[in-house]
């Protein structure tokens, strides 16, 4: 009986049209959300069948009402998966929320037109969503941080397969269990819910092959690799630090990787044809076949780019991004008679400088 009672109380918060009911389910796509993209990436399908039922299945009045809980909807996703972006930079961090907020909301006010299409409107919603996230990559404010299958990647296991299917992949993953979900809420009498239920069947099986593949070592080698990954903020002090606890390692080392931006206040310059030679004369010395792989920014000219930076003790060499992202990277157009820095940010698609 209780738990009949906690199930009716459940379905009428998600399907109420009350201000409790609809603070209820803000709450829980917040929550949810912020649990799938920093903890638990499969959490993402909750997310989804809660955006769902939040814009198909309560009955708006009219379709302005249906705009409006699309668009609240939308920033509370948002919100809820890149609130860090503020704390990078406040100004910029809301303009891109806010804009990608209202990205999301146009095309999801179509399914208006489907509410009433039991089916359908399930699949609709899948290809708008996609369709929203390969869109979105293109043109100044697009970034990857909140793509479904971005989510995924807070768990290694589940990323593995993106060398052959790629970030999209894993959004079509996370829309088929969506999918299977919901039509499995209608029943399997239809012969397309039965297709979709034998497709998520054989893709959790390559799923799970594919996963023992890449996890399995057929070669028995393994390689030693140094991840440097630190809260406190970039500096001289540190970078120097860094390479001389390195210098005490006697074990084989054959990569040292640190997280991009890791050490972003230091004002390196692209003409040096060693940049890191001076703090890593010393570690080569020992680690004469390592690798440095190092994500930072570099300054010369007026210009401020974003690169990896391959460091071995003969030479080094940078891989410039195809395109900066905002606010980490890039100032957008609209904001930067508010916000300069003085820099030209380049990018592989405008002018590169030499490798070094």
């Amino acid at each position: 009986m209780i738990f009949y009672r906690a199930i009716t109380f459940l379905k009428s918060c998600l399907f109420g049209t009350t201000f409790f009911c609809c603070c209820f389910r803000l709450f829980a796509l917040f929550i949810i959300s912020f649990l799938a993209w920093n903890y638990f990436g499969l959490l993402s399908v909750v997310s989804l069948i809660l955006i769902y039922h939040a814009i198909l299945l309560v009955d708006y009045k009219n379709y302005l009402f249906f705009i409006l809980g699309v668009f609240i909807n939308m920033v509370t996703f948002h919100f809820a998966t890149l609130f860090w972006v503020l704390q990078i930079d406040a100004l910029q961090g809301f303009s891109i929320l806010l804009f990608h907020s209202i990205y999301y909301t146009i095309p999801l006010c179509l399914l208006y037109w489907f509410r009433n299409l039991n089916l359908i409107r399930i699949y609709v919603f899948s290809l708008i969503w996609l369709l929203i996230e390969i869109s979105r990559n293109f043109g100044e404010l697009s970034f990857p941080w909140n793509i479904l299958g971005n989510a995924l990647g807070v768990n290694n296991s589940l990323v593995q397969w993106y060398s052959f299917t790629g970030v999209y992949g894993g959004s079509i993953f996370v829309l088929i269990i969506f999918m299977v979900f919901n039509c499995g809420v209608y029943g399997f009498k239809n012969n397309l819910t039965r297709k979709f239920v034998t497709l998520f069947v054989v893709s959790i099986t390559l799923y799970s092959l594919g996963t023992y593949y890449l996890k399995s070592d057929f070669t028995n080698n393994q390689l030693k690799i140094i991840a440097v990954n630190s809260t406190k903020a970039g500096n001289y002090n540190k970078f120097k630090d860094i390479f001389y606890k390195l210098e005490t390692i006697n074990e084989r080392i054959d990569f040292v990787i640190s997280p991009e931006l890791e050490f972003k206040n230091l004002p390196l310059n692209y003409n040096d044809s060693q940049p890191y030679s001076y703090f890593s004369e010393n570690f080569f010395v020992k680690q004469n076949n390592s690798l440095i792989l190092f994500g930072n920014e570099f300054y010369g000219e007026s210009l401020k780019f974003n690169a990896t930076l391959i460091t071995s003790q003969d030479k080094s060499y940078f891989k410039v991004k195809e395109k900066n992202v905002p606010v980490t990277e890039n100032v957008p157009v609209f904001l930067r008679w508010i916000i300069d820095d003085g820099y030209t940010n380049v990018t592989a698609f405008t002018r590169v400088p030499q490798t070094l």
